[in-house]
């Protein structure tokens, strides 16, 4: 009666540990998942970056096309040729 009860209490250890490790060790991140996060979160600050500079960049086209061409009832040959190259531009 005493052995089985041994027997059983040994084995009742041996679980919780062998659980208790197991979860314990799900919890902590890796440093290969930190660094994997981190180069994900540049690469999407960059995009957002060039994506911002993309539409800086157009909206100083279109400033430009509207400083250089504006349309009047009655144009000169040479804002004439100024519209057509600001709108090849564009």
């Amino acid at each position: 009666m005493d052995l089985s009860k041994a027997v059983a209490c040994t084995a009742l250890v041996i679980i919780v540990v062998l659980t208790a490790g197991h979860a314990l060790s799900q919890d902590k991140p890796t440093a290969l998942a930190v660094d994997e996060a981190a180069k994900t979160q540049e690469a999407v600050e960059a995009r957002e970056r060039a994506a911002e500079e993309k539409r800086e960049a157009r909206r100083q086209i279109e400033e430009d096309i509207a400083r250089r061409c504006v349309i009047k009832p009655v144009m000169t040959d040479a804002e004439i040729d100024g519209c057509r190259v600001a709108y090849r531009l564009y």
